[in-house]
């Protein structure tokens, strides 16, 4: 019994939870495969590392790293819902290329458009952030564990506020530290981005995507809170733990969104004989400027999108993007969902829809509630 017991620990408890519960996520998945027995699994591994459109880099960092494939691969789920939900309401709703469906990533790569810019930060943020909470849940990982960090400064500061209670530094907090160093190890690999690349096209590109994730993982960072708990008599609070804990996803959704609209136009420059990113200056600016080019060149700073290219408007579709035809729309407001916006301008259709909902719930004794199934129709527009 305890070799048969050793052996069963070489697989985490919630790698194995994860591996059988994948049956929700949509599209092909290589997880997908019935209900290995745990020598099936990890002799399949490589099989597995080299089957999810990883580049050769990740596929080498996926089988160093056997036990955080499963958060990378869960992270790059919630990142691709997190964006659905973003652009719902907007005319492009996190759509990609065809080219780029058959990758682990959501991402929209070789266009390096301001949507492009989204999805590299929203990926590596996802990744980031489960595998920072993996690594607090899962007590049987090797490469990470509970967070490591030392008592900041902004509890010292609480400590002062509040006289009479006791601040302890302690538990079990999310790993970011850990979740965003491999996170960005893992997003960035493939990328290159120094003088390999002899394309300044591939350079400039290599060096935005790279720019893009580090901007991700600054935002899990930056979002993260502090949380204290009281202990002691009951009705008091003369003592408390504090541990730092990831926000809501959503939090740093909306953040990168926010990020998404105010993202700066880049190119690649040459300056102190080195290829760098800088602001690309409108046409009036380079008339301008053109008399003293090298004192107006501005580098983007660290916690802003960047994009090479000009977005198209998404209205018509193509080949790569669905355009907006038959989205639904509001026809009383004036934002980005309005008919007026969403449509191009096109016009709407109303659609009258019937739904089945339940209704006139009632409790009965003991221990049920019981429901009616009314029917409803609601008046909706639709793209033209």
């Amino acid at each position: 019994m305890m070799r048969v017991r050793r052996k069963a620990r070489r697989v985490p408890l919630l790698l194995i939870f994860m591996t059988l519960t994948s049956y929700f996520q949509a599209g092909q998945s290589v997880w997908s495969l019935g209900i290995p027995n745990q020598a099936s699994f990890l002799g399949s591994i490589q099989h597995y590392c080299y089957a999810m459109g990883l580049n050769e880099e990740q596929a080498e960092l996926c089988l160093e790293n056997r036990e955080l494939i499963v958060g990378v691969r869960y992270g790059a789920r919630l990142a691709e819902k997190q964006c659905e939900y973003q652009f719902q309401y907007r005319r492009w709703n996190c759509s990609i290329p065809e080219r780029d469906r058959n990758s682990l990533f959501h991402r929209i790569t070789g266009t390096g458009t301001r949507e492009s810019a989204f999805t590299y930060a929203i990926s590596t943020a996802g990744v980031a952030y489960y595998i920072a909470r993996q690594c607090a849940i899962d007590g049987d990982l090797k490469s990470c564990g509970c967070s490591r960090e030392r008592r900041p400064k902004e509890v010292d500061k609480m400590a002062k506020e509040e006289e009479g209670v006791q601040f302890d530094w302690g538990g079990c907090g999310d790993n970011i530290q850990f979740g965003t160093s491999y996170a960005k190890q893992f997003m960035n690999a493939g990328e290159g981005g120094g003088q390999e690349h002899r394309d300044m096209r591939d350079q400039e590109r290599a060096r935005m995507n790279k720019h893009n994730n580090e901007v991700g993982v600054q935002v899990v960072r930056d979002t993260s809170k502090i949380v204290c708990k009281c202990h002691g008599i009951t009705g008091s609070c003369n003592f408390k733990t504090c541990l730092r804990l990831l926000a809501e996803f959503v939090e740093i959704g909306n953040t990168l969104h926010e990020k998404y609209d105010t993202a700066v136009h880049v190119k690649l420059e040459r300056k102190n004989a080195k290829n760098q990113l800088f602001i690309k200056r409108n046409r009036e600016d380079q008339r301008r400027d053109s008399w003293n080019k090298r004192n107006f060149q501005k580098r983007p700073t660290k916690d802003t999108l960047v994009f090479l290219k000009v977005s198209p408007n998404y209205c018509r579709g193509n080949k790569d993007f669905p355009g907006t035809t038959g989205r639904f729309c509001s026809i009383d407001s004036y934002g980005v969902d309005s008919c007026d916006e969403l449509c191009c301008k096109r016009g709407s259709v109303e659609v009258l829809l019937r739904t089945d909902k339940r209704c006139k719930c009632k409790f009965h004794w003991c221990c049920e509630i019981r429901c009616k199934t009314c029917s409803v129709e609601e008046t909706k527009h639709r793209c033209r």
